[in-house]
């Protein structure tokens, strides 16, 4: 339809938006393709995933969660009336996991408590030609070297 007094067709700003989101789709395509880290993540990513996400579920529930951790995987804990308990079933690490702390022998109790707080550890995996050292202080974020 011709508007009333003009001439059919569109503005200058419409063709603007069009150019500018086919722009943006082409370099997002374009970026996907070619990002190296497209690859699925290894050990020492998804471990650093699962610490910020069990202290942001220990800050937003306001109750302690766990992390029952062993050279051959994690398991989810909670706390019971006898300390903590396996909640839900255990991962396997794809690499070798050396657990230097917390001390101790066989599975280790990561807490993530509800101040932003959790048990201090530190980890080496073994899942490529370079080991990673991860590491979390108690009350920052973990942090692993770069591979």
């Amino acid at each position: 339809m011709t508007p009333p007094g003009g001439t059919a067709g569109f503005t200058l700003v419409e063709l603007l938006l069009v150019v500018a989101a086919l722009a943006i789709l082409g370099v997002t395509a374009g970026m996907a393709v070619t990002r190296p880290s497209a690859q699925a993540p290894g050990d020492a990513e998804r471990l650093l995933a699962l610490d910020a996400a069990l202290r942001q579920e220990a800050l937003l529930s306001r109750s302690p969660v766990g992390l029952l951790v062993d050279a051959d995987g994690a398991a989810r804990a909670a706390p019971s009336g006898e300390g903590w308990a396996e909640a839900a079933a255990s991962h396997a690490w794809a690499a070798t996991a050396d657990w230097a702390a917390p001390q101790g022998v066989g599975r280790k109790l990561l807490a993530y408590l509800p101040d932003g707080r959790n048990t201090p550890w530190e980890v080496v995996l073994r899942d490529g030609p370079v080991p990673r050292l991860c590491v979390s202080d108690g009350w920052s974020l973990a942090t692993c070297d770069a591979p």
